[in-house]
């Protein structure tokens, strides 16, 4: 069998004479492993900024014990609000590192680290633990038994206790484990899948809420997407925001949402969603969501004047023009039996074979055989109806 050696390499360039071979070939090792796992990376030098971090980490890594011990890491819950009823709908657990000399740390500086390491599994128990923790006391308080939201790295996957940990967790705080939502990257899906498959089944089926985390970040085929035990969906940020950005008809993200429902997943995240109308505080609060996937879908893209870009959500259009909006959203080819509503002469010409196809599909019923095409109905309420065909 064929393999590729793949050679990396680290420089050390002698400025001091004075130091040992030794010491010069320890550190052009240390710059060669700090490459390790860089795809297309093939050599690193040794200089005073890789010296620095290579002193930082090794600082980080001989406090991370002490911390944890002393309880430098803190636990925060930041709010998820579901703006559908104004309700808080749960929250997600997020750890910071307040320590006594070097103040906050950003997680981008230690997890990474602590996921090399392999600290990340006992970081992560501890924040599952506070979790629970704050949970029951709300519960005591009789506050609204909301769910939180907590990550489960990789390393924790294979550990081959995790189900016990977890059960022995929300056992020892009285509660259901569907309050601990786990929250996994979709990357960690991509090493051993079938075992990852297994293992997350199996909490699944003890009653734990499964979210995937970073969706859309390039890693899982589609393949692989339907074989996942996944409650939630939760999409990459910033693949939201580029797709939204784009100049496309926004075809993937309409395919990830058919996809999401078919696999019966709760695709929420269009909440975060910006709009750019300068009208958008007109649209109400029951159509804002389905408007913001209107947008990030491409299909409601406003209209511009002098004061920029506008939806004017609460102006009406006929339902004729909201027949033809919906058309047009279906594939072409369907039967388009002639009209046979009571009032089918009043329907123009120009949407006449929309409304056909659609009745075709069996979309369009009427209603005791009337079709009302010059009835008005709001913007919003059609974002609404075109959110609910997808």
């Amino acid at each position: 069998n064929a393999r590729n050696v793949v050679m990396k390499w680290g420089i050390y360039q002698v400025a001091d004479r004075n130091v040992s071979v030794e010491q010069m070939c320890d550190r052009a090792l240390l710059a060669a492993r700090s490459i390790k796992g860089r795809y297309g990376t093939y050599f690193a030098a040794y200089d005073d900024e890789l010296r620095n971090r290579l002193l930082r980490e090794q600082a980080i890594t001989d406090s991370m014990e002490p911390a944890l011990a002393k309880k430098e890491f803190e636990v925060y819950l930041q709010p998820k609000y579901r703006i559908r009823d104004h309700r808080l709908s749960g929250a997600e657990a997020l750890v910071r590192w307040k320590h006594p000399v070097w103040g906050f740390q950003s997680p981008g500086e230690f997890i990474p680290l602590f996921e090399q390491n392999g600290f990340i599994t006992k970081l992560d128990q501890y924040v599952w633990e506070r979790a629970a923790s704050v949970l029951r006391e709300w519960d005591n308080r009789g506050y609204p038994p909301i769910p939180v939201s907590v990550n489960v790295s990789r390393a924790d996957i294979y550990h081959k206790d995790l189900a016990d940990m977890l059960l022995g967790i929300v056992r020892r705080y009285r509660l259901q484990p569907s309050r601990l939502h786990l929250e996994i990257t979709e990357s960690a899906y991509t090493e051993n899948p079938e075992q990852v498959i297994e293992t997350v089944g199996y909490l699944r089926e003890l009653g734990f809420v499964i979210e995937m985390d970073d969706f859309g970040s390039g890693y899982s085929s589609l393949n692989m997407l339907g074989k996942m035990p996944v409650d939630i969906l939760k999409p990459d940020m910033k693949f939201i925001q580029d797709e939204s950005a784009g100049t496309d008809d926004g075809g993937i993200l309409h395919f990830i949402m058919e996809l999401a429902r078919w696999m019966d997943l709760d695709l929420t995240q269009y909440a975060n969603v910006e709009l750019p109308f300068v009208d958008a505080a007109s649209i109400p609060d029951w159509a804002l969501n389905e408007v913001k996937a209107m947008y990030s879908l491409g299909i409601l893209k406003g209209g511009a004047n002098e004061s920029g870009l506008t939806v004017n959500a609460l102006a009406t259009i006929s339902r004729a023009e909201a027949m033809t909006i919906l058309g047009r959203t279906q594939a072409r080819g369907y039967a388009e039996p002639e009209l046979t509503f009571s009032d089918a002469g009043q329907v123009p010409d120009w949407a006449a074979g929309y409304l056909r196809s659609l009745v075709g599909q069996g979309v369009i019923t009427g209603n005791d055989n009337r079709i009302r095409p010059n009835d008005l109905l709001t913007r919003g309420e059609v974002a609404k109806l075109l959110y609910a065909m997808l």
